[in-house]
């Protein structure tokens, strides 16, 4: 592991190690499982590193059988500082029901990543300046990446209006 990214994780460990509940290295990945509660916190001090969050995502765990718990999600926030070329990945476990403070404030480029995660998942984000569908129909009712979704939809292709091109 680089050095640079040792001592992040260090201060990391130093300032929020009760809120840490596993740090791996996967694939050559560095790996932080941080309590719900000190996402924003943790986001906050690791902002001045990483100028870039690459992505924000989630993964339904609600019928992983070997994960333990209930039904829920891992939201994973993807991290990198171009000036030091290092990455960073920070997940966390929330509830179905639970809502996750937006890190939009620290991150432009959250705004529209945690309208995918809300749109796709269902995952509110509370202070998000425009928390609303990116990519479905506002009067979509479902979120399509949730385990519970069928594979062949719910009929939703069926009312798209139909273009037809002109040759």
């Amino acid at each position: 592991m680089n050095d640079l990214l040792q001592s992040v994780l260090d201060s990391l460990d130093d300032r929020f190690k009760k809120y840490i509940k596993e740090k791996l290295i996967d694939r050559g990945d560095c790996i932080v499982r941080i309590d719900k509660d000190s996402i924003y916190s943790v986001m906050e001090f690791l902002k001045p590193t990483f100028d870039f969050l690459i992505d924000i995502t989630a993964i339904d765990t609600s019928e992983l059988k070997l994960s333990g718990k209930s039904e829920g999600f891992d939201i994973v926030y993807q991290l990198y500082s171009t000036l030091k070329n290092i990455r960073l990945r920070i997940k966390s476990y929330i509830n179905k029901d639970q809502k996750v403070r937006s890190v939009s404030g620290l991150w432009k480029s959250a705004i529209s990543l945690e309208r995918e995660v809300y749109d796709m998942f269902g995952i509110e984000f509370f202070d998000h300046p425009c928390l609303e569908r990116i990519l479905l129909p506002e009067n979509f009712e479902s979120h399509p990446l949730r385990k519970g979704y069928p594979l062949k939809g719910i009929g939703e292709r069926d009312h798209f209006p139909r273009v037809e091109r002109a040759d």
